[in-house]
Order: C-alpha cells, then structure tokens, then sequence
C-alpha cells in the first residue's frame, strides 16, 4: 500500500530504472554492431534468465509454478510467445534504425496504445487530458520518424513501422497481463519472460549455425545491457509499484528517450536532428499528459478499496 511517507522511496525507484533501462538502447546497439543477431539473443538472454532464476529460486517463487490452475496454464507460453515477437520488433528497430534515442522517442506509442487497447477492450474509459496526450504523443511520433524527404516513399525513417508493431504488441501483452495473471508474483513473469525467449535464442542459434565465439568487447556489452535491462530494470521497476502508483511511475519512465539521448551522446558522440528532438520532447510531453490524467482514476480507485475494506471490517465485528 503506497503511502505519502514513502512516496519519495519510490519515485527513486523509478527514476534508478529508468536510467537503468535507458542503458538497453545503447549496450543492446553497441553489442549487435559487433555479433550477429542470433549469437546477440542467445548471450543476452543466457544471461538473463540466469540472473531472475536466481531471484525466483533465492524468493521461494519458482514452487508456484506446481499451483497454477490448468485452465490458467495456457497463459505463460502465451505470454512467452507475444514476448518473442515483441521483443524481436525491439532489437530488429534498434539494429535498423541509426540512433537509439530516435528509436527510444517512437517507443513512447507504447502507452497510447495501451490506453487505446484499454478502451476498447476492456471499456475503460479516457478524460480530454488523456485525449489530448494521445494527439500529442501522435504529432511527436509524427516528427520524430520524418526522414527529411518529401517523397511518399521515403517520408518516414527506416524501421518506423518495426516500432510501431513493437508498440502493439507490448500494448497487447500489458492488456494480457492486466487481465488474466493478476495474482501472479513479479518475479515469476519476469523469468517466465526470459525462459521462452532464451529458449528462442537457442533455436535460432542451432539454426543459424553461428559460432557462439564472440569478441569479448561484444559480450561485455551484451551482458551489461542484459543486466540493467531485463533484470535490474524491471525489478526496480516493481519495486518502486510497492511505494507509488503505476501512473506516477509511468510519469518518470516517460523520461527514458531523455537519458537515452544522453547515453548516446556520450558512448557514440551523435545526436538526432533537431526536429527529431522536438518530436521526442513531445512525445515525452505527451505520455505525461496520459499518465497524470490517470492519477485522479486511480485515487478513486484506491479510495472505494478502502472503503470496501472499511466495510468488510464493520460487517466482521458485528
């Protein structure tokens, strides 16, 4: 239950795993400019799920496993599918497009799609601050992904439409799991993550034929980004959930294309063009306008869950 006392605990949280996930971008980038990507899967996820196993061993989590209703076993591999995909667009638009931090900008289409999905699927609803989030989210994404040609063809920058399947497909896997394993420990998702795409990178590694010899400077990097990424970013990530909502959380890791823009200034000395930064700014502009609108919903969520405990409580002393 987050409170006002510990409010500040989570917001450092948050702004630890921004900051560390910013830095999948650029390690991911700089390790598949040196290896293939089937040798790049395999290292990064081998390292990967090594590290949560040991979480969900070290946590008691991986006994859960055994309980989980038949019904309901459908939903892993599921979700380790929609992973792979997801995940496959990624990488795929990072390798194709030149900057990480103009790829990091179009990534903001993430939560516009979830709040979309959301409408739609689960028939929530969406306030004007949301509403003008998502033009503004739109117009960002619009300009960053312009590729300064006039030509039809030509208008948008090469891998912008892997980012934006990337986006649906991370929108439909957070409605997935919103949905169905809400009872479900962190720690067990995020290995049940990297399981079935380790389990992939071994396929396409025996498939490919790569040699699993790599320079080292390439496997430094890939085990780098492996380690703030799917590992220490994402349980900061649940951490911070332990101390501030979701949509305050989400107001931060809007930032993320900033510190990436950053990062590759200073590993690979570029920047976007100046029109893609105002594009990325308003992008970011734009999941905070989505993310604030959400505050109010979620307080009045909170409060009618007091309210229901309040009265559970009463109906148990009489």
């Amino acid at each position: 239950m987050t409170t006002q006392a510990n409010r500040p605990r989570g917001y450092f949280y948050t702004v630890l795993a921004t900051i560390s996930f910013s830095n999948v971008y650029i390690f991911s980038k700089a390790a598949m400019n040196d290896m293939s990507m089937s040798q790049f899967w395999f290292y990064w996820f081998l390292i990967a799920v090594s590290l949560n196993l040991a979480v969900v061993v070290s946590r008691g989590k991986l006994s859960m496993l055994r309980t989980i209703p038949k019904k309901s076993r459908w939903v892993l591999p599921t979700l380790g599918a929609m992973e792979i995909a997801t995940t496959t667009l990624f990488f795929a638009s990072i390798k194709v497009i030149e900057n990480p931090a103009v790829t990091s900008f179009l990534g903001n289409l993430f939560p516009l799609f979830v709040t979309l999905m959301g409408v739609v699927l689960l028939k929530e609803r969406f306030t004007r601050l949301e509403t003008v989030g998502i033009v503004v989210v739109l117009i960002g994404a619009f300009i960053t992904s312009y590729s300064g040609s006039a030509k039809l063809a030509d208008f948008f920058i090469p891998g912008t439409g892997i980012v934006v399947l990337n986006a649906l497909f991370a929108a439909a896997t957070t409605i997935l799991v919103k949905v169905k394993v809400k009872d479900f420990p962190p720690e067990l998702l995020n290995f049940n993550r990297t399981f079935w795409l380790f389990l992939f990178a071994i396929g396409w590694i025996l498939v490919s034929g790569d040699s699993l010899h790599v320079p080292g400077k390439a496997l430094l990097n890939a085990g780098l980004g492996a380690f703030f990424g799917p590992f220490l970013a994402v349980l900061l990530i649940y951490k911070s959930f332990e101390h501030i909502e979701a949509s305050r959380s989400s107001i931060i890791q809007a930032l993320k294309g900033l510190f990436v823009m950053g990062g590759v200034l200073i590993y690979f000395g570029q920047l976007p063009q100046g029109y893609q930064i105002f594009g990325g700014v308003l992008s970011v502009a734009g999941v905070i306008l989505i993310a604030v609108a959400k505050l109010p919903e979620q307080y009045r969520n909170k409060k009618a869950r007091k309210e229901n405990s309040g009265q559970k409580n009463i109906s148990t002393i009489r």
